[in-house]
Formats: C-alpha cells, structure tokens, sequence
C-alpha cells in the first residue's frame, strides 16, 4: 500500500473503483470541477502515470497553460554552513495555482499529484547530478495526515523519486504541539511562524541524515520558515547539504 495514503483513505477509492465498475454511469466527473470529464493520457508536460486520473479538458488545457519558470533564492538557514540555503521553486502562486492545492491538499484530488510532480522534476533537472543523495519529505502533521487520509507531500516525495531514482528518507519527524489540532500556517507572518516552528521538527532516529546529502521537499514556499526550520534540524543532525525545492512560490 502507498505509504503516502492511510488505509481508510486508499480503501475508500479502491470501493469507489468497484462501484464504478458495478454500477457504471454515463458520466464521469472532473476530479477538479464536476464537469464531464474524461481519463488522462499522455501529456506533452506532464504525463500522468494512473489510470484513474480523470480530469475534463477545461481542467487539463488549464494545467498545460501553467508555465514552469523555476527560480533560486537564498534562504537564511542558521546552522548550514553559509548560513544560507538555494531554494528552487516552479511556478508562481497565483489564483488558479492556489484553486489546484487546495483541490489536492484538502478535498482528496489526489490526481492532480503528477502535475506537482511534473514541476518539482523542472526543479531538479537545474540542479547539478551529484547534488543530493537522497529526498526529505517536510513532514505534515499527523492530525492532518489522518483528517485528509494522505501525506500529500509524501506523495510527491515519492512520485519525484520514482523519476529520478533517489531514495526517499523521512529524516524529520513533526512534534505536536499541546495536543490541539494543527493550524494552517498560511495567514501567519513570517515572524510569527518562525516562533511556532521551533523545535518542532527533529530528528528521526530511524533515518539517520549524518553525512547526506539532503534534497528538502515541500508543496509551497511562503516565507520560508518551515524550509528553515527544517534544514536547521537537518543540519543539527549532521547532513552534509541541504537544497529545497518547492512546486510553488508565494511572491
């Protein structure tokens, strides 16, 4: 089973696959609109690899719109080296762009999973060969994972690997923070996110990072506290390197 999905998420589609296949209907419906929709072949940007994916040609002429223009950026990472990371990120964060994550993050659109995917690989093809040795998913809280029923980040930690044949290490775990349920960190302001973060990452003593060299993950990059706050961790716990890249940037 994906390691990316719960149980409970992953045996819901598979029954929704059976009652599909039991009672079929006329119409399939977008994954995104509702609207009719049709299953996903190849793309000249992004070849989708499931079968299942169905999305209308509104949706999918949209998504072939969405241009990649990957850019650097320096990070402040306290504990590397330089004092500073290179953060790689795809595509801007715009109006259409945050409809698609909140699609894929919180209402189970899962097939939008090879598009992210398609654009964090952009990311990586900047990056010289030798760069990094392995991918570091930013872990999502665990009350999140069980509310939505998938690691979305993991998802593309490991859809990612499967194209670049990079091991995927889950070196960071996420502390939970006086038992109350995780909160979105997207209205915060860059201050006030740094002092929530801290100390909420550490190490995971089952994947030890000494001496890699660590290829951070996540879906979007708004101030850049979480990458720090992660890499900070990173570092501490003896990788090597760390560089990050994201799907999307907040401008």
């Amino acid at each position: 089973m994906n390691r990316s999905l719960t149980s409970r998420f992953a045996w819901k589609r598979r029954l929704n696959g059976v009652l599909n296949w039991i009672f079929p209907s006329d119409a399939t419906t977008c994954a995104i609109c509702g609207r009719p929709a049709f299953t996903v072949g190849a793309s000249s940007h992004w070849p989708s690899q499931s079968e299942n994916s169905r999305l209308c040609a509104f949706c999918v002429q949209d998504l072939e719109r969405c241009q990649v223009a990957v850019e650097r950026h320096a990070l402040q990472v306290e504990n590397a080296p330089d004092r500073r990371i290179d953060v790689y990120s795809g595509i801007d964060y715009d109006a259409f762009v945050r409809t698609l994550f909140r699609s894929f993050k919180y209402d189970g659109v899962i097939e939008l999973a090879p598009f992210f995917a398609h654009v964090l690989f952009a990311c990586w093809q900047t990056l010289d060969e030798f760069a990094c040795d392995c991918i570091v998913p930013v872990p999502t809280a665990a009350d999140r994972i069980r509310k939505r029923g998938y690691d979305h980040v993991r998802l593309l930690a490991e859809r990612l690997a499967r194209h670049v044949q990079l091991p995927v290490r889950p070196a960071l775990l996420r502390v939970p923070r006086g038992g109350a349920f995780t909160q979105s960190q997207t209205a915060k302001n860059a201050e006030l996110r740094r002092r929530e973060l801290a100390g909420v990452f550490v190490p995971n003593s089952r994947r030890p990072i000494v001496g890699r060299r660590a290829l951070l993950l996540d879906d979007v990059a708004t101030t850049g506290a979480t990458l720090a706050a992660c890499a900070n961790a990173l570092f501490a716990s003896g990788a090597n390197s760390v560089i990050a890249i994201v799907a999307a940037r907040v401008r």
